[in-house]
């Protein structure tokens, strides 16, 4: 009853003794995907853990703590463990997805002077008729 484990999806098992500490190692390969993920699976449901970014400082939700010391790896560490965190744990990587304000989206666009939209429309009745 001292032990908990945590398996890792495609990483093999990671044991730890209660109230003690567990780290979970994630890789990848492509190095545009700066956008690393994490969460945990309990009886069939997912938990979404949180996210971080390739230059994100480490950061801590709730018990878990995540780290990226490189593009291509992350880090989940997990303190206290309890037995409540037996888990199979996933991490995904993906590009970020950035946003940005609508004026620099659509700095090309520009605005139709008052009445052109009415001088377009009877053009186009003229070509019809």
């Amino acid at each position: 009853y001292g032990t908990t484990y945590v398996l890792i999806a495609g990483y093999g098992r990671v044991y730890s003794k209660r109230n003690e500490r567990a780290k979970i190692n994630c890789s990848h390969s492509i190095d545009s995907y700066n956008r690393i993920l994490w969460y945990k699976q309990t009886n069939g449901e997912f938990e979404f853990l949180g996210y971080m970014l390739a230059t994100e400082a480490p950061f801590s939700k709730s018990k878990f703590t995540m780290s990226r010391p490189a593009v291509l790896t992350s880090s989940l560490r997990i303190h206290p463990v309890q037995a409540a965190d037996s888990a199979v744990y996933y991490c995904a990587s993906s590009r970020a997805q950035w946003l940005r304000k609508p004026q620099q989206l659509n700095k090309n666009l520009k605005k139709k002077p008052e009445g052109e939209d009415k001088e377009e429309e009877e053009e186009e009745e003229e070509e019809e008729g």
